[in-house]
């Protein structure tokens, strides 16, 4: 496995999260993370969580403009980053932009989970 499929698998590429105000990290291929066997996801399975700390500003840290909204205005889905600010582009990781998304996960990985 190349280092872009490894990437592209096994990092967040950003989040969606359900009617239950519940989140699911996806890949680049649109796969939760944790779903080795590429099983349908529903909107109430075991790979959504709720998160204490996600708030609107947290999330505009992360989309920076990359989101979806719904009727009410409420983030329902972002994107870590797009073509452009893809941290391995052509090969190789992009410093500037590594650094960039790395920011994105420490703050992610501070989050504690609602139980």
């Amino acid at each position: 496995m190349a280092l872009s499929d490894f990437l592209r698998i096994n990092l967040p590429y950003g989040m969606r999260k359900n009617d239950r105000d519940e989140w699911m990290f996806f890949n680049r291929e649109y796969t939760s993370l944790g779903n080795s066997l590429n099983e349908t996801i529903d909107e109430h399975s075991s790979y959504y969580c709720s998160y204490k700390g996600i708030n609107k500003k947290l999330l505009e840290q992360l989309a920076e403009g990359r989101y979806k909204v719904n009727e009410k205005g409420e983030y329902i889905c972002l994107w870590f980053y797009d073509d452009n600010t893809n941290p391995y582009q052509k090969g190789k990781i992009i410093p500037d932009l590594w650094n960039k998304y790395v920011k994105k996960l420490r703050l992610l990985s501070k989050l504690d989970r609602k139980i």
